[in-house]
C-alpha cells in the first residue's frame, strides 16, 4: 500500500496562530473519569493484600472480570512508511489524510 503525499499550503488567517490563551486557572474543571479505572484500582489494591493467594496479571484479572467475548490472537500489520521529515507540515497533512480515510474505512467516529 502507498501513500501518495498531498503537499500542504497554509490558508492566511488559520492555524494556531488564530487561537488566543487563556489565564490556565481559567480552565481549570472537574475531571470525572470513566468507571473503568475502578477495575485498574481494583487489581491494584489486590496486589497490597498479604501474599496468601497470588494476583492474577492484568490480562487474566480482565477476563475475569469482563464478560464477553475474548481476542485470541492479536494481528500487527505493517503501515505506510512516509519518507519525510515529521516535523515538514506536508509530512503532517498526509498523515492525518491517511488516519481519517482508515478511520472512515473502519467506521471509527473521530
Amino acid at each position: 500500500m502507498a501513500v501518495s503525499i498531498v503537499p500542504y499550503h497554509k490558508k492566511p488567517g488559520v492555524g494556531l496562530e488564530t487561537i488566543k490563551m487563556n489565564n490556565i486557572r481559567s480552565l481549570k474543571s472537574l475531571t470525572l473519569l470513566p468507571p473503568v479505572t475502578n477495575i485498574n484500582i481494583l487489581w491494584h489494591m489486590y496486589g497490597v493484600r498479604p501474599p496468601a493467594e497470588l494476583r492474577p496479571n492484568w490480562s487474566g484479572f480482565m477476563q475475569t472480570v469482563c464478560s464477553g467475548t475474548h481476542a485470541t490472537l492479536s494481528t500487527v500489520n505493517i503501515l505506510p512508511i512516509l519518507d519525510l521529515k515529521p516535523t515538514d507540515l506536508s509530512c503532517i497533512y498526509t498523515t492525518v489524510l491517511f488516519v481519517r480515510d482508515q478511520a472512515k474505512k473502519f467506521d471509527i467516529v473521530l
